[in-house]
């Protein structure tokens, strides 16, 4: 049986080179120890005994076996800043005693399974005025003060970490491109608490997935939404934001019915593509950010993961539209990619929501003529490297192909409650 655990992809081969002989002479092995050591040390001193539990069940899931010497480094650098932000936060939340009537008022929460025009939508979106994305250099540590030099500070740090994530995985920037100024996902946010699936793009912690997915929709999870919505209000209080904030993260997808009871005025977009698309493309951008931290890669594993988190998104999203709802706006990635312009004003007007019509396709035009300078090669994906079959998937989500195509003919944008349950999904068998 071929082995399908391939070298990583994307490190240099430099980094390759040197991650083998740190394991071969015991390097990585020390550093192993050494930093689970640390992170029950970090753990026992957070302030949040609730975070705390939570960041307790993620330690005792890594599996650091694969872990490349590199990659343990950085792994460090994501634990020790989410726990060095949850007792700033903790702080900030004692300190702001009123930080609850400081308003985050209908935020904008795209929600679409990774790669699905996420990403196109959000900049897209953050470019009318009166609208915001956070910043990237903002949410490395969004407790940070309004003094001018600690936030230059903060860019210069933000700007090391860009660098070193070109070096260890330079094709990451084919497949989500970081600048410092540049508007940002949010998963940070919700690293925060520690309750957020991107961890698993890091390690494959199996016993933390499990309990996560059981989460989902639950009481937890609404308590990293409030931490959430805790770190937007220190961002306006800090650095003076005022508009409509529009937010994206590969976590969204999976926690909707937490954001809506966190945030019952939110809107939400839910960007559509082909699931065999989708789910192939999701494998092949976490298999980018695994390879940081893993000497090899199971991609079987990856496709297994991708799967899951596919279904638990389908069947999050369908139980929550079939409560009374509105403000759910469903987007197809076809019609997003081909007329930009249009679905961003079609979205303003089912939303309901203020926008400049006049100078609406004057900004979609210039920010794709910029980004166009900064794409480099396309990254490609193929479903079977991850030991996935396109036909049992075509059967699997026949019920969400069948509402793609009906949203398709519907212009590719249209809301949710004006989109039926296919037979399908009423029988339940979307993603199963």
């Amino acid at each position: 049986m071929p082995n399908n655990r391939e070298p990583g992809s994307g490190v240099p081969i430099i980094l390759h080179l040197f991650n083998r002989f740190a394991s071969l002479v015991g390097l990585t092995h020390f550093l192993r120890r050494r930093i689970l050591k640390s992170f029950a040390k970090q753990n026992a001193n957070l302030v949040d005994s609730n975070i705390a539990s939570i960041a307790n069940v993620l330690i005792g899931s890594l599996d650091l076996r694969y872990s490349s010497f590199t990659g343990l480094l950085a792994l460090r650098e994501i634990c020790k800043a989410a726990f060095s932000n949850s007792n700033l936060l903790a702080e900030q939340r004692i300190k702001l005693d009123g930080a609850s009537d400081i308003p985050v008022e209908c935020p904008i929460f795209i929600v679409g399974f990774p790669r699905t025009g996420t990403t196109l939508l959000h900049n897209l979106l953050a470019e009318e005025p009166g609208y915001q994305a956070p910043l990237m250099w903002e949410l490395h540590e969004p407790a940070i003060s309004n003094s001018d030099s600690a936030k230059q500070a903060m860019r210069e740090k933000v700007q090391k970490f860009i660098d070193a994530n070109n070096l260890l995985a330079p094709n990451l920037q084919n497949v989500h491109p970081m600048f410092v100024n540049g508007n940002e996902e949010c998963l940070k946010l919700l690293e925060n608490s520690f309750f957020s699936p991107t961890f698993l793009l890091y390690n494959q912690a199996p016993a933390y997935e499990k309990w996560l997915l059981e989460q989902i929709g639950g009481k937890v999870g609404d308590s990293a939404y409030e931490m959430h919505k805790l770190q937007l209000q220190l961002l306006n209080i800090h650095h003076s934001r005022r508009g409509t904030w529009v937010l994206k993260s590969p976590a969204h997808a999976l926690l909707v019915n937490n954001i809506r009871r966190v945030y019952p005025d939110s809107l939400l977009i839910n960007t559509v593509r082909d699931p065999l698309i989708s789910i192939a493309s999701f494998c092949s951008l976490a298999e980018t950010i695994r390879s940081i931290f893993d000497e090899r890669v199971d991609r079987h594993q990856i496709g297994q993961l991708a799967l899951r988190f596919y279904q638990h998104s389908c069947d999050e999203y369908l139980n929550l539209i079939r409560k009374p709802h509105k403000g759910i706006v469903e987007i197809s990635f076809k019609a997003l990619c081909q007329s930009p312009g249009d679905i961003l004003q079609k979205t303003y007007e089912l939303l309901g929501l203020p926008f400049d019509k006049h100078g609406l396709q004057r900004r979609v035009d210039g920010w794709m003529r910029a980004e166009s300078k900064k794409l480099k090669s396309k990254h490609s994906y193929e479903l079977r490297n991850y030991g996935l079959d396109p036909s049992v998937l075509n059967n699997r989500f026949e019920g969400q192909i069948e509402r793609l195509r009906r949203l398709d003919s519907m212009g590719g944008i249209a809301r949710a409650c004006d989109l039926q349950e296919t037979d399908i999904e009423k029988r339940g068998t979307c993603g199963k």
